[in-house]
């Protein structure tokens, strides 16, 4: 996010909650989430969509890649904000890496946008 945003919404008394630019920031920063999605939206995900677990849930760091076919279409990431952000790349690109792919931690997601 630009540093113009950032400046602009810090202007803004009541910014909301859910599109919060400064608490974006400020919880990116420490690998944080600023809010919790709704549980019902967590179910209806998982009810529409194949998804891939990367990383070890009980490790608390890990991500949920959601798959439709072999597209990525959405992503959320638990205390993996730097994984959340390459994952978003991959999104935006249309990038296919492979499940294989995608079920190993090992795996660099920077290699799915080359």
């Amino acid at each position: 996010m630009s540093s113009r945003a950032l400046a602009r919404a810090a202007k803004t008394p009541y910014r909301g909650t859910y599109f919060d630019f400064l608490s974006f920031k400020t919880h990116a920063d420490t690998d944080g989430v600023p809010s919790t999605p709704s549980i019902p939206h967590f179910y209806a995900l998982a009810a529409q969509l194949d998804h891939i677990v990367r990383g070890d849930e009980r490790s608390g760091k890990f991500s949920i890649v959601a798959m439709r076919g072999s597209d990525v279409v959405g992503a959320l990431s638990v205390n993996a904000a730097k994984e959340m952000a390459m994952l978003r790349r991959v999104i935006a690109a249309n990038a296919r890496p492979s499940r294989a792919d995608l079920e190993s931690p090992a795996y660099d997601l920077r290699a799915a946008l080359k």
